[in-house]
């Protein structure tokens, strides 16, 4: 496709750092989920914030983005940290100006919570390496369904102890797991969360 026209803006938020080593060899999350996401042949501008190092877009580079991406982070969404606290405020702005946001483990948590919902340790403790995700049947009523080529049920490497154990009333699961009751929702066409990586 032909870049014409005013570029569509994006947003990483990176709510985390990796070890300083892999970071030298591949670059930090910022770098990587632009990498991931950033689609070369359309017209995009692509912006990276850290609030986690207390780096936040003013509320007029706010609201120029069409998306926003949550990372992933070591640290918990529940936390009352000023960063933390702050977050949630950008995100409940931008979630009620219908702007869209994909948060990944730690940033649907936080969507979870800005959107009323719970999150805590999970009473079974810590999870990691191969999981089988199960969809529900509303997840097959999506848009993106078709793309996930494994069908009903997928298997993903995830790492996390915290979940979402209040679902927010306005929000639809998608996915879930033997431990996880939400490893995937949505809130219509605004809102995408997984509680595990890509």
């Amino acid at each position: 496709m032909a870049k014409s026209g005013k570029p569509m803006k994006f947003a990483i938020f990176v709510t985390g750092h990796s070890a300083p080593h892999i970071e030298k060899k591949y670059g930090d999350y910022g770098a990587l989920y632009k990498e991931l996401l950033e689609d070369k042949d359309n017209n995009e501008e692509w912006h990276v914030w850290y609030p986690v190092d207390k780096h936040f877009p003013t509320d007029d580079d706010l609201k120029g983005f069409k998306a926003i991406c949550v990372t992933g982070s070591k640290h918990d969404a529940y936390a009352t940290d000023e960063w933390n606290l702050k977050l949630q405020e950008l995100l409940r702005t931008a979630f009620d100006r219908q702007q869209r946001i994909l948060g990944i483990c730690f940033g649907c948590q936080t969507m979870a919570i800005v959107l009323g919902g719970r999150v805590a340790k999970s009473s079974t403790g810590y999870e990691g390496g191969a999981r089988t995700v199960f969809t529900t049947p509303e997840f097959g009523k999506q848009w993106y369904a078709e793309k996930f080529e494994e069908g009903k049920n997928f298997h993903l490497h995830e790492t996390h102890f915290d979940i979402i154990m209040d679902v927010p009333p306005t929000v639809t699961v998608l996915g879930s797991s033997k431990n996880t009751p939400v490893q995937m929702c949505c809130v219509a066409d605004h809102f995408l969360g997984k509680s595990l990586p890509f």
